[in-house]
């Protein structure tokens, strides 16, 4: 019934080129259920573990992650891109490593908090170090890797395939 319903709602809402969320009609579907099988008092309306603290969320999501995009992208503008041309490719290529580090952070404290059902299971006192360990670890794979083999790829126009970024190297100069 609930995919039955929010597929279906989803199925319109693309028809008619309206703006759609599966989440949202999955959640729709759900609270429909809910009332036509138990009526107004088979769903749990209250802000903790309940509809409401599902309504906050979808205020919040949208508001938390724009400004958590706004600043991260604040930081590449104002670190990288408002300098001169030459400026800035030395600029961003040095920053490649935090913005690894950022990046597969993120994805990692995502698996590991959200994702992985054993992980989901380990306390912040575990999966925090762990997600930390993860994206230093790939920060430092940046600098081993990915910056040397992006300084010879763009600033000295080497036609370096990006496989060789992880033996570089042993490539002479020029190849």
């Amino acid at each position: 019934c609930v995919n039955l319903g929010s597929g279906l709602w989803v199925l319109i809402a693309t028809i008619f080129t309206m703006p759609v969320s599966t989440t949202h009609a999955v959640v729709g579907a759900i609270l429909g259920i809910g009332v036509a099988a138990w009526g107004p008092n088979g769903v749990k309306w209250d802000y903790d573990g309940g509809f409401l603290g599902v309504v906050v969320s979808w205020f919040v999501s949208p508001i938390m992650s724009g400004l958590l995009a706004a600043i991260i992208y604040l930081s590449v503008k104002f670190l990288v891109l408002n300098y001169p041309d030459e400026q800035a490719l030395r600029r961003g290529i040095l920053m490649l490593p935090f913005y690894f580090f950022l990046s597969f952070g993120i994805v990692a404290g995502f698996m590991l908090m959200k994702g992985a059902p054993a992980a989901k299971k380990w306390p912040y006192s575990t999966s925090v170090p762990v997600t930390v360990a993860i994206g230093v670890f790939f920060g430092l794979c940046a600098v081993l890797f990915v910056v040397p083999w992006t300084k010879r790829t763009i600033q000295d126009n080497e036609n370096l395939p990006w496989y060789t970024m992880f033996y570089h190297w042993s490539i002479p100069a020029g190849s």
